[in-house]
């Protein structure tokens, strides 16, 4: 048993346990006026919702700021600590009711997870947000910010923590994801290969068809260059136009051909856009891959198949040729056995006209497009065959001809043809007489307003003065001027120094 205090010892006592006193009271006071100089400071000078609390969670301030937000007055929580089921509905649990009951951390972590645990929420600075279905007409986000308050000796006494209503961000995080989710949904469901490149063309996006079209993961391209996925033939075309795109230069589709990670190639046709950012400077570039094996099929089977029809074409031009060709010679061995002169020029005139188709279908057959005919070419071998078929020698009478690069298909070619015949045939006969010398000129230009000029021209005697050109009622007269009309064009003829006729028709 211990002995009893004396007097002195009770009095030594009590001086200590009041000066204890008087220091609490001093802390207290001094206490008390920091927060209120704090709660001053964040009531006149912070527009950030702000409140704080002390040590055993009652709210000991909550300033303007919060009550504008949250609707609720700074009279109905100070003092209190259940200021958060205003703000809860009834069947979810919430913190006040966790911290009044002194719940465990492990309770309040399987409420709040790491975000919120009831020791982080005043021994240490964090960090949390979280809906309120109650506040306002649909609820309210908040995001919280803590710190702790300590006092002198670094104890911690409380917490100060501000409050940011954060709805608009996540409606708009929100709305975000459900077109992030559209777009995921869309990219997905498209068969062609959808696919971002940055500025260095590297893939940042591949979507699930790349894989299908090309049996590559799609991970094992994401973060490496477009290149490595194009085979090398096409590499540097391709970078080309990735450049001109990034410098704003529009870039048509284009067919390239992928490597393939089982057959070796495939063909894509690609169409890309440039990527911008928002002050229209050129991020990278965003494009669609395409399969277009079986088009490529397709094209190979056309291709053949007028490949075939072009050898066939050409052996039909051949044909008509030789066919022609024979009819030109059983009417030269015909005319051998005629002793009348106008019945063997007859002749001779029927065979230089069929000559002159017979030489339209030689050149399609000698030409590489079936469809066309260089005409220069014609004009020159059909002139030729005239001045033989006259016994013309060139030094009597010359031929001139001046053709520009005209090509003609066979329904213009044809009428062309027997026009510049008869007109040659015309000169040669008639223009002419007693071996006297001359000139014959055949000139064939566009006249720039899409259509063609023909003329033919001879510098020799011309019509006699008593006889009207324009109804002169010869053969080959009246040939000309039913195939003009087959061309619909306009023909003029001229009797001056000669006689030159101009025929003008579009082709």
């Amino acid at each position: 048993m211990s002995p009893k205090p004396t007097y002195e010892e009770l009095e030594q006592k009590i001086n200590e346990l009041e000066k204890e006193a008087a220091q609490r009271k001093q802390i207290e006071n001094a206490l008390r006026k920091t927060e209120e100089r704090l709660s001053q400071i964040t009531e006149d000078f912070c527009s950030v919702p702000t409140f704080i609390i002390n040590e055993n969670f009652f709210i000991t301030h909550w300033n303007r700021s919060c009550e504008n937000i949250t609707g609720i007055l700074a009279k109905e929580v100070v003092g209190t600590r259940k200021q958060w089921k205003a703000f809860y509905s009834e069947e979810r649990p919430v913190m006040a009711d966790l911290i009044v009951n002194e719940a465990s951390e492990e309770e309040m972590a399987r409420f709040y997870g790491d975000k919120c645990q009831k020791s982080a929420l005043i021994e240490g600075a964090y960090e949390a947000e979280d809906f309120f279905p109650n506040m306002g007409e649909s609820g309210r986000w908040l995001f919280f910010t803590a710190n702790p308050l300590r006092d002198h000796d670094g104890k911690i006494i409380g917490a100060i923590e501000t409050l940011q209503d954060i709805t608009d961000r996540k409606q708009a995080e929100k709305a975000l994801e459900e077109c992030a989710g559209k777009y995921r949904s869309l990219t997905e469901t498209v068969v062609d290969v959808i696919y971002t490149l940055d500025s260095k063309g590297m893939f940042t996006y591949l979507s699930p068809a790349f894989e299908r079209i090309t049996g590559y993961a799609v991970e094992d391209f994401i973060g490496r260059s477009f290149t490595e996925i194009i085979t090398p033939e096409y590499i540097d075309s391709t970078v080309e136009i990735f450049k001109r795109g990034l410098s704003g230069e529009p870039t048509p589709a284009y067919d390239v051909e992928f490597k393939h990670k089982d057959r070796g190639s495939l063909p894509v046709e690609l169409h890309a856009s440039t990527l911008l950012n928002a002050d229209g400077t050129p991020t990278g570039r965003i494009g669609i891959a395409r399969d277009i094996t079986d088009r490529k099929r397709a094209e190979d089977k056309i291709k053949e198949s007028l490949r075939e029809k072009e050898v066939l074409l050409q052996e039909m031009h051949h044909r008509v040729k030789n066919n022609m060709q024979i009819i030109s010679s059983l009417l030269n061995l015909q005319s051998e056995y005629i002793k009348d002169k106008e019945s063997l020029e007859m002749f001779n005139e029927s065979r230089n006209r069929i000559f002159s188709m017979a030489s339209v279908h030689e050149k399609l057959y000698q030409s590489g497009d079936l469809t066309k005919i260089d005409f220069d070419g014609y004009i020159k071998s059909l002139s030729r065959n005239l001045l033989l078929t006259y016994s013309i020698k060139r030094r009597v009478i010359k031929m001139k001809t001046n053709c520009s690069d005209i090509f003609l298909d066979i329904n213009n070619a044809v009428p062309c043809g027997l026009i510049i015949n008869e007109l040659i045939s015309n000169s040669l006969k008639h223009a002419f007489p007693e071996d006297r010398e001359g000139e014959i000129t055949v000139d064939f230009h566009p006249d720039g307003d899409n259509r063609l000029i023909l003329a033919v021209s001879d510098n020799g005697v011309g019509f006699a003065e008593d006889v009207d050109i324009n109804n002169v009622k010869t053969l080959g007269l009246h040939l000309v001027r039913a195939l003009v009309t087959q061309l619909k064009g306009t023909l003029e003829i001229k009797n001056d120094c000669g006689t030159a006729f101009k025929i003008t028709f579009a082709p």
